[in-house]
């Protein structure tokens, strides 16, 4: 996924260090039992690998992802497969610094996905790593760079180690550098906000939607006609029966006299075989309801709501309005009260039972200092 690609029969790796894709070569013939190429590059000092087999080819595009014979920057990203175990995550990550990771003068990391670095940061934010992020245009096209804070080296090489030979020596050097934090990025590090949003949990949405179904706390209004439309051809009686409600109750729905439990939706939706999907898609924006609050949230991820959410802080049971850079507290709560349809008081503390299970369930939070680059 770093210096390789794959194509049709044949895997393709691409390194400067001869001694590195030589100990490829020796471990890939070991792992599959594969016929192997070794070879140097035609006018550049680079040794090429190619492994032989279309079977290997796609084991390694379903385990990764990566595409056959196409592009892959735009599709490639963390396998899930990777998350299961903390070993497979930092031997995964451990490859991708050896294929496109320095640690000449710094610890640094670049890629043509903006999606595999952003997989990057969120692994580096649960170990407490911090960095800074930047996207770069050069003539080669725009990449994207992830770099260790200085403090951060010593705890980065002690996570992830790296089986390249070159890069083994320059971490050793670099491992040895004293480190001296100016006064300035010290002050910068103390003003940053603990318990703040910095991204969705993807691995809890539904077809590209958030799978609502896991607040089973939450109602939904403003379904009565839609209601109606889906429980045809029965009756209300004999819906309402099936749901183990009263005809009365189901009527409620339909005349939108009263929210639907999100869990009674579910069971709609299982009776009369229709897709959830097919329904988030129907409705961009949902108006939820719980213990007296309500909210209306998108019922997929948009950077306009995690926008909007960057600027609360997540306490016990409430949110801190704290805003965002380069904007006025005022013109944040006017934005955040229109987006999310709720009321804002003037003091700085927001309660709303349906955002706060809503950004616990889907979002990840911050329980530390938070780095520049995610805020």
């Amino acid at each position: 996924m770093g210096d390789g690609h794959l194509v049709d029969y044949f895997i393709n790796i691409i390194d400067n260090s001869k001694e590195h894709i030589e100990n490829l070569v020796k471990l890939l013939k070991e792992t599959f039992c594969s016929r192997t190429e070794f070879f140097k590059q035609q006018n550049a000092q680079a040794w090429n690998v190619n492994i032989l087999g279309k079977w290997l080819v796609r084991f390694f595009n379903f385990l990764s992802g990566q595409p056959i014979a196409i592009r892959k920057y735009p599709s490639l990203r963390e396998p899930l497969i990777f998350r299961e175990t903390d070993l497979y995550q930092k031997a995964f990550w451990c490859g991708l610094m050896d294929a496109d990771g320095s640690y000449k003068t710094g610890i640094s990391f670049v890629s043509a996905s903006e999606r595999l670095t952003k997989d990057f940061r969120i692994f580096l934010a649960n170990e407490n790593i911090k960095c800074n992020f930047s996207r770069n245009e050069t003539n080669y096209g725009i990449g994207f760079q992830i770099r260790i804070l200085p403090t951060e080296r010593k705890k980065f090489m002690h996570l992830i180690s790296s089986n390249q030979t070159q890069k083994q020596q320059e971490r050793k050097k670099l491992f040895q550098q004293k480190v001296i934090q100016p006064r300035s990025i010290a002050r910068k590090e103390q003003g940053q906000r603990k318990h703040q949003v910095f991204g969705y949990k993807e691995q809890l949405s539904n077809n590209g939607y958030f799978d609502f179904f896991r607040l089973p706390q939450l109602s939904v209004s403003g379904l009565g006609e839609y209601i109606q439309n889906l429980r045809l051809p029965f009756t209300q009686e004999e819906i309402a029966i099936k749901l183990n409600i009263s005809q009365s109750i189901f009527s409620h729905y339909e005349r939108n006299s009263s929210p639907i439990p999100i869990l009674t939706l579910h069971q709609l939706f299982n009776l009369t075989n229709h897709s959830s999907a097919q329904f988030y898609q129907d409705y961009p924006k949902l108006s939820f309801h719980s213990h007296k609050t309500s909210c209306l949230i998108d019922t997929h991820p948009t950077s306009d709501l995690l926008n909007l959410l960057k600027g609360l802080q997540v306490r016990k049971g409430y949110f801190l309005i704290i805003g965002l850079p380069n904007q006025s507290l005022e013109k944040f709560r006017r934005t955040l009260r229109e987006y999310l349809a709720i009321p804002i008081s003037s003091k700085r503390t927001l309660y709303n039972s349906v955002l706060f299970s809503f950004v616990t369930e889907f979002c990840f939070i911050r329980v530390r200092l938070i780095f520049p680059s995610l805020r």
